[in-house]
């Protein structure tokens, strides 16, 4: 077992995004606690409309108690719809199986993930080595957390 040690909440934040993200070319995430000052930086390369999205759902203050995160994402703009900010941050990441909206009068926005079972270390407890089994639908429901009106799904194909 090489990681023994517990990992504080925000380090379990940073690991589910990277996951997120893990399998998309055009973004990189770093993280920077050298200091007080917490920093996740979200870089997208040569996609400003994946970039606009991601910073309208991600950036900004995340707190753990006593301790925050500022999560940055290079470049950012200002687009318009959640759903459109989902498709253009989501853009050709192969974790997401589709996306469906129902009809009015009542119209839903669904994002289904691939149906796979991610792994990431985090201290759990219930497991030998500390690592978290989870859903992709999971994980996005604990980052995104800002918007309203999209529900995170596992595509049943």
């Amino acid at each position: 077992m090489e990681n023994t040690k517990l990992a504080p909440p925000w380090i379990d934040y940073v690991s589910q995004l990277e996951i997120l993200f893990e399998k998309d070319d055009h973004v990189s995430i770093t993280y920077d606690e050298e200091n007080e000052n917490k920093k996740v930086t979200v870089y997208v390369d040569d996609d400003p409309m994946k970039a606009e999205a991601l910073d309208k759902l991600l950036s900004g203050e995340v707190k753990f108690g006593n301790v925050a995160i500022t999560v940055t994402v290079v470049p950012n703009n200002e687009p318009e719809s959640v759903e459109s900010l989902f498709k253009k941050a989501f853009y050709n990441n192969p974790i997401v199986d589709k996306f469906v909206k129902t009809d009015p009068p009542f119209e839903f926005n669904y994002m289904l993930f691939k149906k796979e079972v991610v792994q990431y270390y985090n201290d759990a407890m219930n497991h030998p080595e500390g690592i978290t089994s989870t859903l992709y639908q999971d994980l996005a429901k604990e980052i995104f957390t800002k918007p309203v009106g999209m529900f995170f799904s596992t595509s049943a194909e």
